[in-house]
């Protein structure tokens, strides 16, 4: 047998590369195994329940879950699969958000498109965003709009999902007191519980973006004292007033202008006009087209400004699509707030009281109550009024209560979703990034 003897250099490099082989195997071998337990852990963390089998909200590729149609888990998949924010009939824009890690997401093609929109959806939209990032940027709020949904002492680190109804409409319907959704979103106002009850509708009402731009960086104490130099009692004109567009609840589609609460305001202006001074100052929506016709049975006048209307004793406040989200700004005039009864209100309505910060009233004793008003027997009464509203303004027209309020709210609708959510699994596009590009003073 031929037996070949191997130069001992050979032998040795045979051996070396032996050597590096086997340590290649190991390093890959621990490279799999880590690689292993990184997926285990984000399979297990995407699949950490809030409750019972609640999946968490966590960041990751599209996917519409197969759920009820009136689902969060569905309503918020579907608010993220178009790239455009598009309206949504009966309820107009919905917008979904999240809080996370100390920020407020949106996706980056809602982002732009809220960003550049003129209308309702970027007016209300920024203005919520402005909100919330304000309440992100105090450290005292931060430690709870950071840590998502909770039930019991469990919290996910998900973040928390937000679905802003931004029109004019929450999805709750008055005429037959029910919710078209099962859970709980952000809207601008609810139905008034005195009137249809509270238990019925989940929306949960936030400060509007009217109140936000409301909110006064002076002293409410002297633009009061301003207002009360300028517009004195004694030189105020004895009549309430109210000037607005052809706004409508949607359960008067259809209708003619003259049975709408607006229209029939106006009607009782034209036969007591020295009571009530009142008038359109636009035709819009479904009248817009009928201005001509119209005119001729109604009020069509020009617009007034705001504080002009300080010059009368009384300002009318009556609903037009939805709220009046004038009415806290009317509660900072130095004239008596007769009120028409509402059938939406604002997240604050609970803390006023009738007949000491604002006058209530129906369209069919409307006349009765402004004679009341602005009877001279009465002015001492009607001076408290204003002087009770003017002091709620100053202490919850302030960007400190306002944030506080917003705070509340979103306690409120974070303990809502907790109590809902059932079953469902949402992941969030990969697209989301903060809503605001610009620091916001806390």
């Amino acid at each position: 047998m031929y037996t070949y003897n191997c130069p001992r250099e050979v032998m040795t490099v045979q051996h070396h590369n032996g050597r590096k082989n086997a340590k290649a195997a190991i390093s890959t071998i621990f490279a799999l195994i880590v690689l292993f337990t990184l997926v285990e852990t984000v399979v297990r963390r995407s699949r950490q329940p809030v409750h019972h089998n609640t999946k968490i909200i966590s960041l990751g590729p599209k996917k519409l879950p197969q759920n009820n149609q009136s689902s969060f888990a569905d309503q918020f998949s579907l608010a993220l699969q178009s790239d455009e924010i598009t309206p949504h009939p009966g309820y107009g824009y919905v917008v979904p958000f999240i809080i996370r890690r100390g920020k407020l997401f949106c996706r980056r093609s809602h982002k732009h498109q809220i960003q550049q929109a003129k209308g309702a959806l970027g007016t209300r939209s920024r203005s919520f965003i402005e909100m919330v990032a304000s309440l992100l940027h105090s450290h005292r709020h931060r430690k709870f709009l950071t840590r998502g949904i909770r039930r019991g002492r469990k919290v996910t680190s998900g973040g928390l999902p937000i679905l802003l109804f931004a029109g004019d409409h929450s999805g709750c319907d008055i005429t037959k007191r029910s919710d078209k959704f099962d859970f709980p979103r952000l809207s601008w106002s609810i139905p008034s519980p005195m009137k249809y009850g509270a238990e019925w509708c989940n929306a949960i009402p936030m400060p509007t973006y009217a109140f936000w731009d409301l909110m006064s960086h002076n002293s409410w104490k002297k633009i009061h004292a301003s207002q009360s130099d300028k517009y004195q009692w004694s030189s105020k004109i004895n009549k309430a007033v109210w000037r607005g567009s052809t706004t409508y609840d949607k359960v008067y589609t259809g209708a003619e202008l003259s049975s709408t609460p607006r229209g029939k305001l106006v009607q009782k202006s034209i036969g007591n006009p020295e009571l009530i001074d009142a008038g359109f100052t636009k035709f819009i929506q479904q009248y817009a087209s009928r201005e001509d016709e119209l005119s001729n049975h109604t009020i069509l006048t020009e617009h007034m400004e705001f504080s002009n209307q300080m010059n009368y004793k009384a300002i009318l406040d009556i609903d037009g699509n939805s709220w009046s989200s004038r009415f806290p700004k009317l509660l900072c005039t130095n004239s008596v707030v007769i009120k028409v009864e509402a059938n939406y209100v604002e997240h604050f309505y609970n803390e006023l009281t009738p007949m000491r910060h604002y006058v209530p009233a129906s369209i069919e004793n409307i006349t009765q109550v402004v004679a009341y008003v602005i009877d001279g027997d009465n002015e001492e009464e009607m001076k408290s009024i204003v002087h009770s509203a003017n002091s709620w303004c100053r202490r919850k027209m302030t960007k400190g209560e306002l944030l506080e309020d917003a705070l509340q709210q979103l306690k409120t609708y974070e303990e809502s979703m907790s109590e809902s959510i059932q079953n469902e699994s949402i992941r969030i596009a990969e697209d989301f990034e903060p809503c605001y590009d610009i620091e916001v003073d806390g």
